[in-house]
């Protein structure tokens, strides 16, 4: 019996006891109808033997909205629509969960959207498409930092440490505001890094996002509105005169004349490290004394006047190079010198300097010695290729002595003009008190 069951005789038997809402369709006739929120409920799907995965139905009185009943029985609103040639499905909710009210209402704003020249899916597609923070930040941005910032390898290695670790799985669209918000203070209070760091790694995530929307994958910046950390001078090392004259004179005699020759020039210059040891002798004028700095921090080529000690030494070396560098290295001429630390260390301890001395700090001692020299910052910006006063502004309170005498210069010319004052109004004072005659 059980293998007749199946017999169209015996179909037709079962059909005509079945209720005409769960009977399976046979005929395009009964798949488009008008909709009801009755009868969209209990829609037939395929058999158990049938080769159909789902049975799509159609609202006669919606252009594009569809039913579709899987095996199981459960019903899906879907809407179809073709948008630039394309057709296209979105789905709109499952039957029961959404009224067919509201599936008709959303058909008819996407029908809008259409006319109006937008895809109805197209949020819904940037979302699945969306890369998540970690393919982003080592995909394309990095591609990217690489020709565009000479720091991409400080990008990199804050990106490794900090950023990755927490939001690397994250969608990009979903790290919010907040998120960024908690970054700052865990990195601040939590890791303990200090307020300059933290800076530096919100900065990052900004240029990351910043990218990303000039690219079109995300709509806003999280970092957007989040205020830059408070940073304090910290403690600028900088070498006395008396210590840099002791250095100067270490290097002097140090081995290594190469090494020794760009320290001197960055001590002397306050120029940035790569600055001088990616200087070529196609950009040194020694008839001008002015060098030409290309691999500067900012990008900007600026011309950096050299002080006559440097000049001497410059020409002395021009006189026997072999190559287009200034520094060579010691291995390889046709390259530039690259580490001249082990040359700074061994200056530093014949020097007698007992603190850690690192070659940026040569970079502090330039604007420190300026500032007590009673240079302007604007001048002292200038010699060390800030293009804003504000980072000038930290070697200000170097200069205690110069702040100190201005205002005793002050106090004295205001007490000499007191006392001129009193001095006038004493001859007043004693004719008034002089006893009238008789």
């Amino acid at each position: 019996m059980a293998k007749n069951a199946y017999t169209p005789i015996a179909r037709a038997a079962q059909e005509a006891t079945t209720p005409a809402r769960a009977r399976r369709p046979n005929a395009k006739s009964e798949t488009c109808f008008t909709f009801t929120e009755r009868n969209v409920i209990g829609l037939a799907g395929p058999g158990p033997r049938d080769r159909l995965k789902s049975i799509e139905y159609t609202d006669a009185s919606t252009q594009g909205l569809k039913v579709e009943v899987g095996r199981s029985g459960q019903g899906t609103y879907w809407w179809r629509y073709t948008y630039r040639g394309k057709k296209r499905a979105m789905r709109l909710g499952t039957v029961g969960a959404i009224t067919l009210g509201e599936a008709r209402g959303m058909a008819m704003e996407c029908r809008a959207n259409i006319d109006r020249g937008i895809d109805p899916q197209e949020g819904r597609d940037r979302i699945k498409a969306m890369p998540t923070f970690s393919e982003f930040a080592l995909g394309p941005y990095m591609q990217w930092a690489r020709t565009a910032k000479k720091s991409h390898d400080d990008d990199r290695s804050r990106l490794d440490n900090h950023l990755i670790p927490r939001w690397g799985n994250t969608r990009l669209c979903d790290v919010t505001r907040f998120e960024v918000d908690k970054m700052v203070s865990e990195t601040l209070t939590i890791k303990g890094l200090s307020a300059g760091t933290v800076n530096r790694l919100l900065a990052l995530t900004s240029a990351i996002y910043r990218q990303a929307m000039n690219w079109g994958v995300v709509d806003r910046n999280p970092c957007a509105g989040v205020k830059m950390l408070q940073e304090s001078a910290g403690n600028e090392n900088y070498l006395s005169v008396e210590e840099l004259t002791r250095y100067l004179d270490a290097l002097a005699a140090d081995p290594n004349t190469v090494a020794a020759a760009a320290l001197e020039t960055l001590a002397l210059t306050g120029c940035r490290r790569e600055e001088i040891l990616q200087l070529r002798w196609e950009h040194v004028d020694l008839d001008r004394g002015v060098i030409k700095l290309v691999a500067t921090k900012n990008g900007h080529v600026r011309h950096q006047p050299l002080p006559a000690t440097s000049i001497t030494r410059l020409t002395a070396m021009k006189s026997v190079a072999r190559g287009p560098w200034v520094f060579p290295g010691r291995d390889s001429p046709d390259q530039p010198i690259r580490n001249v630390l082990k040359t700074m260390n061994r200056a530093v301890k014949r020097a007698g300097i007992g603190r850690h001395v690192r070659i940026h700090d040569l970079r502090h001692s330039v604007g420190a010695q300026l500032v007590q020299s009673g240079t302007s910052l604007p001048v002292i910006a200038q010699c060390l290729g800030h293009r804003s006063l504000r980072v000038t502004q930290r070697y200000a309170h170097i200069d205690d002595g110069t702040v100190r005498g201005s205002l005793n210069a002050m106090a004295e010319r205001l007490a000499r003009a007191r006392a001129a004052n009193q001095a006038k109004q004493r001859p007043d004072e004693d004719a008034d008190d002089t006893p009238v005659a008789a």
